[in-house]
């Protein structure tokens, strides 16, 4: 019994190191209980892969800006903080809708706050799927590429070559009327390249209608964003 309490407090310090590197403190583990308690929030809507597809692709009236979050992750609060007003004052003339969606139900205490400090309108979203493929665990793993195979289901369509690169938070879709996701090519400091949605931080003094989202951007290393993932921020 003192061995598991020992793991338990092992897991809990590695947890806050992780989220202390992202500028703040707290630990958005999604957890049956969480689980149970997103499901008693009737102001949340749960989007497994299929109704997010459904929710991105079925309006084609407006260019749309989907943001996969938390409000545990510090590269997504700095975005609400300093790219999102300019970015959208810039195409505050433009049909778009921006969908927030909560990256699983672990951090949904603190979304509330984080929604009325950081001005995040619009539908209560989070994202959670018990297909492995989509699931941010497989079983005790962790699933490194969820938000990868997440972004290559929903935009299979694309005449683009697919997401390869390993996403974590923030991820944004950047979309046209058309259901088409803008895209760009990383390289990073080996020269590799890699395909991965464009990221919102990186085109914050663009308007959307300037973007060509049949073709892909180059993005290197110099220019590339912080994001967070269960091994830390980078």
């Amino acid at each position: 019994m003192k061995r598991k309490i020992k793991t338990l407090y092992i897991l809990a310090a590695a947890a806050m190191i992780v989220f202390a590197s992202c500028g703040l403190v707290q630990m958005d583990f999604e957890t049956s209980r969480t689980v149970k308690q997103a499901q008693k929030r009737t102001d949340y809507i749960c989007l497994n892969a299929a109704k997010m597809k459904q929710l991105i692709l079925s309006d084609t009236t407006c260019y749309k800006v989907v943001d996969i979050y938390s409000p545990c992750c510090g590269p997504c609060i700095e975005s609400f903080a300093n790219a999102y007003p300019q970015f959208k004052k810039l195409n505050d003339s433009l049909p778009v809708k921006y969908i927030y969606v909560l990256d699983g139900t672990g951090a949904l205490k603190y979304n509330d706050n984080a929604r009325e400090k950081y001005n995040i309108t619009g539908g209560k979203y989070y994202f959670r799927d018990t297909v492995s493929y989509f699931a941010a665990r497989k079983g005790t793993k962790y699933n490194d590429y969820y938000l990868t195979n997440l972004t290559n289901y929903i935009f299979k369509n694309d005449s683009l070559p697919k997401v390869t690169q390993l996403l974590g938070l923030p991820t944004y879709y950047l979309v046209n009327k058309q259901g088409r996701l803008k895209k760009c090519v990383f390289i990073d400091t080996d020269g590799k390249q890699y395909i991965e949605p464009m990221d919102l931080r990186t085109i914050a003094d663009k308007r959307l209608d300037e973007l060509d989202f049949y073709t892909l951007d180059t993005v290197r290393i110099e220019n590339n964003q912080m994001i967070c993932t269960p091994a830390g921020c980078k």
